[in-house]
């Protein structure tokens, strides 16, 4: 098969569920191994974009990014590895506006007792503002991907994929409000995920039902925050549409998430319009997700909107 009608297919049969809510920008690649003759694929692809209201695994960042994102996928027989590499950047990234010399904090400053663990030692009447807070998302940084993927199925082709992610966390700051001084509590820690998605086919009314089961661990170590989240989440994959030159498809989530409220506390319907002009070989992206959240004291929303482009830098 030709390249160019790969990488067409490719973008058809793109899905929209990961092992752990992936990220608005990451370009999933279904690639039916039927439709490769018993080839092997290699693919390099790059994403670039802006996303406003930025969220990560269902935790908003209260801020909007810019992201890249250099993807590599090779397929043999029924498997597909890809390795991701992301950089986002943010209205709030700590490492560039400190060397700046301009930090801002996030979330609004918040008194901390007098005997934190943090050195120097403030004085006892100095406000201090903690920019880690429990259960908050880390601030936007780098963060890698690795994906192993089988493909098995008859008249419809099914993936259940492996997820392992890495994404460094800078020690949490703090500023004394007094002195407006910066200093670190400890070493930087890290957060990793590991994840299993399952796609599914059901034939209800004589229709056809795609989407997928994803269960995932996500672990925050070496933070002073540290804890375990756990996610069970069914995304429903309706077909897409034409509209006119572009694809518009959608995507609705729902399931559980610990630390918020118990049982399903997760809703995130996502709309999508795809345009790939066949010249450029550019894919444009208009993203728009949405996510409701049933904490403890009652529901909360939170809306992302991204536009980003990806292309094929290398097919062999």
């Amino acid at each position: 098969m030709r390249p160019r009608t790969l990488l067409l297919t490719m973008l058809a049969l793109a899905t929209a569920a990961n092992a752990q809510q992936r990220p608005l920008f990451d370009v999933d690649d279904f690639v039916d191994p039927r439709a490769r003759d018993g080839h092997s694929l290699f693919v390099s692809r790059l994403i670039l974009g802006v996303a406003r209201g930025s969220a990560d695994d269902y935790r908003p960042l209260h801020q909007d990014t810019a992201f890249a994102e250099l993807a590599n996928s090779i397929y043999w027989s029924s498997f597909q590895l890809d390795y991701k590499h992301a950089e986002v950047r943010g209205e709030n990234d700590w490492s560039h506006r400190i060397a700046r010399g301009a930090p801002r904090i996030i979330p609004a400053p918040v008194p901390v007792p007098c005997d934190v663990p943090i050195s120097p030692q403030p004085p006892c009447h100095a406000a201090i503002a903690a920019v880690a807070t429990a259960g908050a998302a880390p601030l936007p940084g780098p963060r890698e991907t690795v994906q192993l993927a089988w493909y098995h199925g008859n008249g419809t082709m099914l993936r259940y994929r492996l997820t392992w992610s890495h994404q460094r966390i800078e020690a949490p700051l703090v500023i004394n409000l007094g002195t407006n001084t910066v200093t670190a509590s400890h070493a930087p820690g890290r957060e990793e995920s590991l994840g299993l998605d399952f796609d599914t086919h059901l034939r209800i009314a004589g229709r056809d039902v795609f989407g997928s089961l994803i269960a995932a661990e996500t672990r925050r170590s070496g933070t002073g925050d540290d804890g375990t989240r756990r996610e069970l989440v069914y995304v429903s994959r309706p077909p897409g549409l034409p509209a006119g030159p572009a694809l518009l498809r959608a995507t609705l989530a729902v399931g559980g998430v610990s630390g918020a409220a118990g049982g399903v506390n997760v809703v995130q319907p996502a709309l999508e319009l795809l345009w790939s002009p066949r010249v450029s070989g550019i894919n444009i992206h208009v993203v728009c997700r949405g996510l409701a959240l049933r904490e403890r004291s009652g529901w909360t929303s939170h809306t992302e909107v991204g536009l980003f482009a990806d292309r094929a830098l290398f097919v062999h």
